[in-house]
């Protein structure tokens, strides 16, 4: 089974919308229901295409148990240090996850994949003069 593409950005909506939310002090069961998404899933999104393919099920069940383990990490980490803040850990696993899914649509870009960033204008190609053009 080929890793979803939409992964990094669903990663990256994900962020988003939990921070939109946590920003703008949105209170209810919105910016819950989106801190628990983020939670679930955005930390592990980007990290899972680098294991071996699994079937459509066990992928997600593999993302979720990767994003729980990174949460868990973060929490641990911050523990041990004796400066655990909710603020704090959800800020870490921003910077992770946010992280985490730029360099993956970055390495997919660059591996020649669906071009899903643009950094910088493509060049024009050049013509070789026997009807093939050469890349930049």
């Amino acid at each position: 089974m080929k890793h979803p593409a939409a992964g990094p950005w669903l990663a990256l909506a994900s962020t988003g919308a939990m921070v939109a939310l946590h920003v703008t002090d949105s209170g209810g069961v919105l910016r819950v229901a989106a801190t628990a998404l983020f939670l679930a899933l955005a930390p592990g999104l980007p990290l899972t295409p680098r294991l071996p393919r699994h079937e459509a099920v066990a992928y997600g069940v593999l993302v979720v148990a990767v994003s729980l383990c990174v949460d868990a990490a973060v929490a641990t980490a911050l523990l041990v240090a004796g400066v655990y803040d909710p603020d704090v850990a959800l800020v870490l696993l921003t910077v992770v996850a946010a992280t985490g899914a730029l360099v993956a649509l970055l390495r997919r870009a660059r591996a020649g994949g669906e071009m899903v960033i643009c950094l910088r204008a493509p060049a024009a190609p050049e013509s070789s003069g026997r009807g093939r053009s050469r890349r930049a």
